[in-house]
């Protein structure tokens, strides 16, 4: 996921626990504006969805 991101402005929200990071929402700045690329709830909704079909 990162790698497509180098060198453009991103955000990412978690919690830090020593040197890792628990991520919550990573966000990529497009036109001006953060738009959500990932999250905890976007991952859970697709492996939910393949274990449907």
């Amino acid at each position: 996921m990162k790698a497509r991101y180098i060198g453009e402005t991103v955000r990412v929200t978690g919690d830090v626990n020593g040197q890792a990071m628990l991520v919550e929402k990573f966000e990529a700045k497009k036109r001006g504006r953060f738009k959500k690329v990932w999250s905890q709830q976007m991952q859970r909704e697709m492996w939910e969805e393949r274990l449907r079909n």
